[in-house]
């Protein structure tokens, strides 16, 4: 069963619809990916993902060091991709992609995909994790 949801398609079991309106279908993920600008480089987990954007849970030198613009985030399951930071808190961060419209398009495709086939989750239930660099 999918676990993610469009705008005013409420969850399994919660009654209400998303009270956040969202234009993209969102896959929940359990996915490390790197953040880079410039010289640094920050892991963060990605909880979800959407073909606009992500949520992502920061830990350590992330929560205190991700700010600003000119970030990129590369992971083994969506590639490299550009982002814009949209909101922040301590140790969590929504972020946009700001990226041409054929690309969203390959970007939907692929969460639909994931959703399909159990995204972030392996054959016994157990959450995936992957790091984007190989290591």
């Amino acid at each position: 069963m999918a676990r993610g949801y469009d705008a005013g398609n409420p969850p399994a079991g919660t009654g209400t619809p998303d009270p956040v309106r969202r234009l993209h279908v969102r896959a929940p993920l359990d996915a490390l990916g790197e953040l880079t600008r410039d010289h640094d480089l920050l892991i963060a987990v990605v909880t979800d993902l959407s073909a606009g954007g992500a949520r992502l849970r920061l830990h350590d030198a992330a929560s205190s060091r991700f700010f600003g613009e000119g970030w990129t985030i590369s992971s083994p399951i969506f590639g490299r991709l550009p982002v814009d930071i949209r909101w922040r808190r301590l140790d969590e961060a929504g972020v946009s992609f700001p990226i041409p419209r054929d690309r969203r398009i390959a970007l939907d495709r692929l969460v639909r995909a994931l959703l399909r086939h159990g995204a972030g989750l392996s054959a016994d239930g157990a959450p995936l994790r992957y790091f984007a660099s190989g290591r």
